[in-house]
């Protein structure tokens, strides 16, 4: 049987545990996510990313307002940015009610 030798990380290099690597050895995780995200995956998909405090700090400081507005603050940045952008105004849709039809053919006997 031939033994499988696992490569050791680079520095820096994003870590994946599988959810029971995780649990039996999450202090181990926690003192490396000091350095690193670490991930943690469940039947082969991604579930979780264990970070620092500093980095979440960092990351939820660029975060964009959410939803809708925050989209169109943007937006509006964008156009202020660019010159004022253009405006937009769509046509309005015409709509036709047709009768549903749910024949299938000949009817079966």
């Amino acid at each position: 049987m031939k033994k499988v030798i696992k490569d050791r990380p680079r520095a820096g290099a994003l870590r994946r545990y599988s959810v029971a690597e995780a649990k039996a050895g999450l202090s181990a995780i926690l003192r490396v996510s000091d350095h690193r995200p670490t991930l943690v995956h469940r039947r082969g998909h991604d579930v979780a990313v264990i970070l620092s405090v500093d980095e979440y700090e960092r990351l939820a400081a660029r975060e964009p307002e959410d939803g809708m507005a925050g989209f169109l603050a943007k937006v509006e940045e964008l156009k202020t940015k660019h010159g004022g952008g253009v405006d937009f105004e769509p046509g309005r849709a015409s709509l036709r009610m047709q009768p549903a039809s749910f024949a299938r053919g000949k009817a079966r006997r």
